[in-house]
């Protein structure tokens, strides 16, 4: 509320000096209940009661239509438009059924109001979780007789002076400031200073150094003998390829070819059968005979059931059917951290819609909009028929 309430103190001081103003944002509160999701289906006991929270008291006090010093324009020229929305909430999916809030406005003295030409909201731009208001005002306008400019008239009717700049004005931010705030020629700027730099790094790496640097103490002596390195070292003799290649197989054993693997191996010899016959073994024992019902068949006995299990470990499982609609739920992920972060979970693939916020209206089979099913993607895997 101090905000508020800081802004309700400067508007009311630039009105006293005989300035018009424009406030133009989100002002994260709801000026009717028209404005409000959820306005529609509240009774009038209920109406009452929500619009007794304090930053919604202050703003109707702001717009009042005789002791406000403020107008909602937008509302002004549609007064009787419903679901003029202009936040929803992304995490639950609001856009698509509209089921949103009017949060953002644009605010004139009343002077200013015969100067508007239109004024509106823009749901149809996305990027955000609100959407653009617009105002638009005419460049001239006949007042007694004369044709009097927009421009002459932003410093007030009778140039008043507006006065020094405020602290809380956001010109006098550090962030805001010329001072600090870097321009757009600076930006590439240093982007082609950088590219100077590792050019010019690379042309001094790549050029021999011509000078040779001098040992730190000439005069003293070596105490490890030093080797003479020639000037020029022996140059290897030029061998041709095919002495190369000679000289290769001399120094390694040979190597099979290809065709060594495809050849068929040599009989082995049979022993000679000697004259002394030697003791036959004993015959060996009969196996003992099984049961062949415990044979378990192969997989080429049973290719459309070992495949169907195959099939069955790699495809997801099919979604559940919520409660009411009987329809296929859509999944959604945790996001926030925590003990669930990342679990997977199930709801109402229908759009959300009035009711949602206090749970009215969400058990009627015939709703158009979510209903209030929701299951973990682990209970939904347990519950399923395990595959035989």
């Amino acid at each position: 509320m101090a905000f508020y309430h800081a802004l309700e103190e400067r508007v009311r001081l630039l009105i006293e000096r005989g300035r018009e103003v424009v406030v133009v944002g989100d002002m994260n509160v709801v000026a009717h209940p028209i404005d409000h999701c959820e306005g529609a289906i509240l009774s009038g006991t209920e109406q009452a009661e929500f619009m007794t929270h304090p930053a919604r008291s202050w703003f109707q006090a702001l717009l009042a239509p005789r002791t406000g010093i403020l107008v909602d324009v937008t509302r002004a020229l549609h007064p009787h438009r419903e679901k003029m929305y202009t936040c929803w909430n992304t995490l639950i999916d609001a856009r698509p059924a509209n089921y949103g809030t009017r949060l953002d406005y644009i605010l004139l003295t009343p002077g200013l109001v015969p100067w508007v030409a239109a004024a509106d909201i823009q749901p149809q731009i996305y990027g955000s979780d609100h959407c653009p208001v617009f105002l638009e005002l005419h460049d001239t306008r006949c007042i007694d007789g004369k044709d009097v400019r927009l421009a002459d008239m932003l410093h007030g009717q009778k140039g008043a002076d507006p006065g020094p700049v405020l602290r809380q004005a956001a010109s006098q931010y550090d962030e805001f400031s010329l001072r600090t705030q870097p321009k757009l020629l600076a930006m590439f700027r240093a982007q082609t200073d950088t590219q100077n730099e590792s050019k010019k790094r690379k042309a001094e790496g790549s050029e021999p150094s011509s000078t040779a640097t001098p040992s730190a103490s000439s005069s003293a002596p070596s105490q490890s003998p030093t080797r003479s390195i020639p000037k020029t070292a022996p140059k290897a003799p030029v061998t041709s390829p095919a002495k190369r290649r000679a000289s290769a197989k001399a120094g390694k054993p040979d190597q099979p070819s290809l065709k060594h693997f495809f050849r068929k191996p040599a009989p082995t010899p049979s022993p000679q059968p000697s004259e002394t016959r030697a003791e036959e073994p004993p015959a060996p024992a009969e196996p003992p005979a099984f049961d062949e019902a415990l044979l378990i068949p192969t997989t080429r006995e049973r290719p459309n059931e070992a495949a169907a299990q195959w099939n069955t470990l790699f495809t997801p499982h099919p979604p559940p059917l919520c409660n009411v609609h009987r329809e296929p739920a859509k999944s959604w992920i945790v996001n926030k951290p925590g003990i669930n972060q990342g679990r997977k979970f199930w709801l109402c693939s229908r759009p959300v819609g009035p009711g949602y916020q206090n749970k009215k209206g969400m058990d009627a089979a015939n709703t158009a909009y979510r209903c209030d099913y929701f299951a973990w993607d682990s209970d939904v895997k347990r519950r399923q028929p395990k595959p035989r």
